[in-house]
């Protein structure tokens, strides 16, 4: 196994010079920057047919030819590879160059630009997702190109991109498939998993896929939802819909089940707090609004309401213990009460 300046990547026995491409350009790893490699990206999800259900490393050369590789290029980029190579002509150090070729340049042309001196039946993807200007740019080999599905829109294959880069922008929640072979087959597949979790969908698309005559892997990135926001009347009825929503907003970020499940369990606290506490002593009908945002790796929710709050009791009993919930959950919490109603802030750090 050798190290380059992106991470690892195991060096398959059949991976063997190859003389009719020793003269081709080679990119040394020791000359590119150190970027990190993600060991836990948020929106990722790598799946393998052999073990759907086991987590994949995210970088890994297989001895058949196929390989993946997702690294963190910085300023919320990420730079996506996949590929496969059929036979038994595997030239050495081919998924190391196009993957640090990648890492060093963002460039999915320049990284697959080698590519005419390899044998024809390699297929690669390479592509770059910017996530704050929400785009996708990639370049291709062979017939592999990107799914795309949003919430509410039907999956759509990409263009090829073969010598070329070609752009998609990824509105919120958009799911990004990258296939080593042919993604027909997933995409009605992806349509069905957009509002799952990414660990959960991946595992579902690949053991759902028709059995590989070869070894597959699949990338799945979730762009991340937009603001979430959510009124309802200030009452008890009304908590299992705020979670509903607030359940499938998390689940679209992305977001590990730990972080969610915190998140999840605070908001609703400071909810049924509002529902109990903010209605109790106001002599009007009281609403409840709940909004959630996902920015620069932090979740913020607010949960206010239009009535009356009732501060905790100063010993601790049977009631009171809101507040102090909801502080051991997040990172950092605002409240903020008024003659006009109360309002808790929350910020969540997303664990990477």
């Amino acid at each position: 196994m050798g190290c380059g300046a992106g991470g690892c990547t195991k060096a398959a026995a059949s991976e063997r010079a190859d003389p009719a491409h020793s003269g081709a350009e080679r990119y040394s790893p020791d000359s590119v920057p150190a970027i990190p490699s993600l060991t836990g990206p948020t929106g990722i999800a790598v799946g393998y047919s052999d073990s759907p259900a086991r987590p994949e490393p995210q970088s890994r050369s297989l001895r058949c030819g196929l390989w993946h590789d997702v690294t963190d290029l910085g300023d919320g980029k990420l730079a996506l590879t996949i590929g496969n190579l059929t036979g038994d002509a595997f030239p050495v150090d081919l998924s190391t160059q196009i993957m640090t070729v990648l890492r060093a340049t963002g460039d999915p042309v320049a990284a697959l630009a080698p590519a005419s001196a390899w044998p024809t039946d390699l297929k690669a993807l390479c592509a770059v997702i910017d996530r704050p200007a929400a785009r996708l740019d990639y370049s291709s080999i062979g017939d592999l190109r990107p799914l795309l599905a949003g919430p509410d829109t039907a999956p759509v294959l990409l263009d090829p991109a073969i010598g070329r880069r070609a752009t998609a922008q990824l509105p919120p929640g958009t799911t990004v498939l990258l296939c080593s072979a042919a993604a027909e087959c997933a995409a009605p597949l992806v349509g069905q998993c957009v509002t799952q979790h990414p660990d959960q969908a991946v595992v579902q698309i690949v053991a759902s896929l028709p059995p590989p005559t070869a070894p597959l892997a699949v990338i799945l990135y979730r762009q991340p939802p937009g603001p979430l926001r959510l009124t309802v009347p200030a009452t008890p009825t009304s908590l299992a819909l705020v979670r509903n929503h607030l359940r499938r907003w998390l689940a679209l970020t992305g977001i590990d089940s730990e972080t969610g499940a915190d998140a999840l369990l605070a908001v609703g606290e400071a909810a049924s707090n509002a529902t109990e506490h903010a209605a109790a002593g106001a002599g009007h009908a009281v609403d409840l609004t709940v909004s959630a945002a996902a920015a620069d790796g932090r979740l913020r929710f607010t949960v206010s309401d239009n009535g009356c709050w009732k501060p905790p009791p100063d010993l601790p009993g049977n009631r009171g213990h809101g507040i102090r919930l909801i502080t051991a959950l997040v990172d950092d919490v605002e409240l903020i009460t008024t003659q006009h109603g109360t309002t808790v802030n929350m910020v969540k750090e997303v664990r990477r």
